[in-house]
């Protein structure tokens, strides 16, 4: 009896849908009569974006599984376990949005590229922080000055 009422229900719901279930890509709302309200500019925006999600393939993918769990990532990177894990897990994420077709070695391959950027970029910080160490410190190894000695009227000599 209780399923009855449910579909009983679902076949109301159907009917104010025009016909159409939530699955085909009906709007759950049924149309407003309110021309030029915030409502009907809500409605339109939110239409919008459900035909944008659906027009991508975004619909449902929250329930699309990884290609690679934390372990396979480091396998793969050649990672030490802990929260640098946690990136590349979100960086596989952006890249399977953008990639839905894409394949488990593709993955592996676009991760492998940003550890190696990530890698490059520190390495390019750790020189520059080392330039700048060093001009710091010109002058002070040769026994030279590193600033100015101020004579008693404030002048340097």
């Amino acid at each position: 009896e209780m399923r009855a009422a449910e579909l009983k229900q679902d076949k109301a719901n159907d009917s104010k849908l025009g016909g159409k279930s939530e699955k085909e890509g009906a709007f759950v709302s049924p149309p407003v009569k309110c021309k030029g309200t915030m409502v009907e500019q809500v409605l339109h925006t939110s239409r919008e974006f459900y035909h944008c999600v659906r027009g991508q393939g975004l619909d449902g993918v929250w329930k699309v599984r990884p290609l690679l769990d934390g372990r396979a990532i480091i396998a793969t990177l050649e990672l030490p376990r802990g929260p640098l894990v946690s990136t590349y897990i979100e960086e596989q994420i952006k890249w399977m949005l953008l990639n839905p077709d894409g394949t488990r070695d593709e993955c592996k391959r676009h991760l492998k590229m940003v550890k190696r950027k990530k890698e490059m970029e520190e390495l390019h910080h750790q020189d520059e922080l080392e330039d700048e160490q060093n001009e710091a410190h010109v002058g002070v190894s040769d026994g030279g000055q590193s600033s100015p000695i101020m004579s008693g009227s404030g002048e340097p000599r």
